[in-house]
């Protein structure tokens, strides 16, 4: 039976009402505090762009142990740049862009070898080095906290960075070439990895976007259907299906498969704990006005496993979780 506590559900509100209450409103977009800061387009030539989601899922317990287990998620991300010109000079002011992303995990349970919070905030910021025609070179840099407690432990502090070099080949090719670290990264979290994409718009209906760790499609058969597919390698795929039902309202459908690691306090600096979980769901998006979407969906988490250790090659299980019901309110917005 699907069941939430009344804890929970106020806490959801507060922390989406609060969330609301600084900023205006725009068109919907993705943020990022890595590449994605200075790759993702900004929409109608928006100046910022806001998400914020809350998910509740239902009572369950650990597989085998039985201790119960019962998850609040909440997430906040945002992007904001100075300038909204299509091109802004280099090293300049106007020509930066800040972000943030936070998640928080609330949990409930009996399970001893579970943290009952579980937190990941990071903000950054990038700015263009240099700006031509054929080529733009832009360099992002951040700071992560990401552990089972809010502050207090100094290994749960992470770096990050990324060079980016985009070429575009013609008004519908471009190639993305580039050198990322990042010290909380699943694989490898030590090694500065390269980045290497092509992106080509095929037609109006069909773009393609592949290469390492990037690979994507967005795909517009119709003029009511969407698709689109991501997976980043090796830890995170999606697919997301749309169909416009009104003018204003869209069925939606879409698979998640993520990841995430944290260092929880009082454990070697060397080993974290990564949480995995996949999620199907369904539901309507709504989009009131050009600059607003809410989302409302109903789905089934399962595949959901706590492990430890230095990163995903070699990983000790933990716990695992009995697939669950939730819910989820996801709003988009900006200026």
């Amino acid at each position: 039976m699907f069941r939430t506590t009344v804890h929970n559900v106020v806490a959801c509100v507060v922390f989406a009402l609060l969330a609301l209450a600084p900023f205006g409103l725009a068109p919907v977009a993705l943020a990022g505090t890595g590449p994605g800061l200075e790759l993702l387009p900004w929409p109608d030539n928006a100046s910022a762009v806001f998400t914020h989601s809350a998910t509740i899922f239902g009572d369950t317990h650990t597989k085998g142990n039985n201790d119960h287990f019962q998850l609040t998620s909440l997430n906040f991300d945002g992007r904001y740049r100075l300038s909204n010109a299509a091109k802004t000079p280099p090293l300049t002011l106007s020509s930066l862009a800040l972000g943030y992303d936070v998640q928080y995990f609330n949990i409930n349970t009996t399970a001893l070898t579970i943290p009952h919070h579980l937190i990941d905030a990071s903000i950054a910021a990038g700015e263009v080095l240099y700006h031509s025609s054929r080529w733009r070179i832009s360099f992002v840099g951040g700071a992560e906290y990401s552990g089972s407690s809010i502050g207090g432990d100094p290994d749960a502090y992470y770096g990050r960075a990324d060079l980016l070099g985009q070429y575009r080949m013609d008004k519908n090719r471009e190639l993305i070439v580039g050198l990322d670290y990042y010290g909380n990264r699943l694989f490898l979290p030590d090694v500065p990895l390269p980045i290497i994409a092509y992106n080509w718009r095929i037609n109006r209906r069909l773009e393609i976007f592949t290469g390492v760790p990037y690979v994507g499609l967005k795909w517009k058969p119709n003029s009511r259907l969407q698709m689109r597919l991501f997976y980043e390698i090796p830890y995170y795929g999606s697919a997301i299906f749309k169909y416009r039902l009104f003018d204003h309202v869209k069925l939606l459908a879409d698979y998640t498969g993520d990841e995430n690691a944290f260092h929880v306090h009082g454990t070697p600096n060397t080993q974290r704990l990564f949480f995995s979980q996949q999620r199907v769901e369904a539901g309507l998006s709504w989009r009131p006005m050009r600059a607003i979407r809410v989302e409302l969906t109903g789905g089934y988490a399962f595949g959901q496993e706590f492990q430890s250790g230095f990163d995903v090659r070699q990983l000790t299980t933990l716990s695992q979780i009995a697939p669950e019901p939730y819910a989820r309110i996801d709003i988009a917005f900006g200026f």
